[in-house]
């Protein structure tokens, strides 16, 4: 299973939040949202947890497996 970064983006539009505003609800600096949201870093798996409660969702629905 990997994170789904296009839910996550897709979930910032819809409440209207930026890249630095998610980094700050999450207590971490923007640049390592990024990384996360380009794939460049494997995001935690509590930050997955956060961004979850965040939005009001469950963790899993963050997940895709892979093909």
């Amino acid at each position: 299973m990997q994170v789904n970064v296009a839910k996550i983006k897709g979930l910032m539009a819809e409440h209207g939040d930026t890249q630095d505003v998610l980094a700050e609800k999450l207590g971490i600096v923007p640049a390592t949202l990024r990384s996360y949201l380009k794939g460049r870093t494997v995001m935690r798996v509590d930050t997955v947890a956060q961004i979850a409660e965040i939005y009001g969702i469950k963790p899993l629905d963050l997940l895709t497996i892979e093909q």
